[in-house]
């Protein structure tokens, strides 16, 4: 496969991912819109992004949870429930591993946090990666 359909590959299943944000995206299903072999697509996207699809797809609803628990006054376990999370507790449980504070504490405090914006890869990103550079946004995460 050459870089050029990496980068394709990889553009269409991060799409996929932010167009079904609201529904259980499984690995296979990510895979399938980068029309890659499951395996192979989970191994690329960890080299890509230096985190699991599953972590990413978490850091993303999180994400959109957090500004609309800023812009609106949906329910938190509302929200936690319309973006898949099984439970308050266990929404709580990552909106503060990843955010550092709890959802209640977040809204009452209107704190700004940088939050993870998609990442939109570019061919250049895409070559200095698989040519061994450092991804974009590498650092330490938390999932």
């Amino acid at each position: 496969m050459n870089r050029k359909r990496y980068y394709r590959s990889m553009k269409s299943a991060v799409d996929y991912i932010e167009r079904n944000i609201n529904e259980r995206v499984t690995v296979a299903q990510a895979a399938g819109a980068a029309c890659i072999s499951k395996d192979h697509f989970w191994r690329l996207f960890k080299q890509i992004f230096r985190e699991t699809v599953g972590c990413y797809i978490r850091k993303r609803k999180l994400t959109i949870i957090s500004r609309k628990l800023l812009s609106t006054k949906k329910a938190t376990a509302a929200l936690a429930i319309e973006y898949g999370f099984e439970s308050r507790e266990a929404f709580s449980r990552s909106f503060k591993k990843v955010f550092g504070t709890t959802p209640a504490v977040y809204r009452k405090n209107r704190r700004i946090i940088i939050d993870r914006e998609r990442h939109r890869l570019t061919e250049s990103e895409i070559r200095r990666i698989l040519a061994g550079g450092t991804p974009p946004g590498s650092g330490k995460k938390r999932c």
